[in-house]
């Protein structure tokens, strides 16, 4: 079994997708529906003929892992296909950026805003109760209460001002394409994208590379010494 299965991703079977993948990672025997419904996403997607074999296992592991938690792993999809035809599809986060420094110095990643919790947490909610931004919204709020007209109570004009920091502040991300959340990794050569895979930012710059670097050895040598990171570690 090689990793050249990537071009048959549409009918590749849970068992061989299992060998080719890291079982330690994926939990293989709890994930087999979750698999067949990436695999039906990918197909509807018309994933092959978007970026064919340029995307790693591990990759696919993530969006299962997503899958498993219940996340609307089509968004991950979204981004990817911006990422290759920006005129054709729209993106809802924040341009890609490049990696400046080691140990991942010269990847590139795209944020992927799954709508959670967590994304709208870190979106604006804990920017809220920094001591800075809380004390300026209780000015806000004391001005809101000098220009109180007839009728207006007191949690009316606090939950404008809420408004103001909260839906308003993510529904301008949501249409100018600004939004934040966790990380597409991906490597360009000649102006091709291949996807690693796809992490969180508490995941570690260190914890990530290494894993990386794991992704390189097995599915892409053709990397070897083009970065930094893609170098073989050698047993010491």
């Amino acid at each position: 079994m090689t990793y050249n299965q990537k071009i048959n991703i549409y009918s590749l079977k849970f068992e061989d997708f299992c060998l080719l993948s890291n079982p330690r990672y994926l939990g293989c025997k709890q994930t087999e529906k979750a698999f067949y419904d990436v695999q039906m996403l990918l197909k509807s997607r018309n994933w092959s003929d978007l970026v064919g074999s340029r995307f790693s296992w591990y990759f696919i592991n993530g969006l299962i892992d997503l899958k498993l938690k219940k996340e609307f792993i089509a968004e991950v999809i979204n981004e990817v296909e911006h990422l290759e035809n920006p005129n054709l599809y729209r993106s809802i986060t924040e341009a890609q950026t490049l990696f400046k420094y080691d140990p991942l110095k010269g990847l590139w990643h795209k944020h992927y805003h799954l709508g959670n919790l967590k994304n709208i947490r870190f979106t604006f909610l804990d920017k809220l109760i920094k001591n800075k931004k809380w004390e300026q919204i209780k000015q806000e709020v004391r001005a809101v209460e000098k220009k109180r007209k007839k009728g207006d109570s007191n949690l009316s004009l606090v939950l404008r001002v809420l408004k103001k920091h909260t839906i308003d502040v993510y529904q301008s991300g949501f249409d100018n394409g600004t939004l934040t959340g966790e990380w597409i990794i991906y490597h360009e050569v000649k102006g091709k994208k291949y996807y690693l895979g796809l992490w969180k930012h508490e995941d570690g710059d260190v914890e990530i590379a290494k894993q990386i670097n794991q992704i390189f050895q097995r599915e892409f040598p053709e990397f070897e010494n083009q970065l930094p990171i893609f170098t073989e570690k050698k047993p010491a």
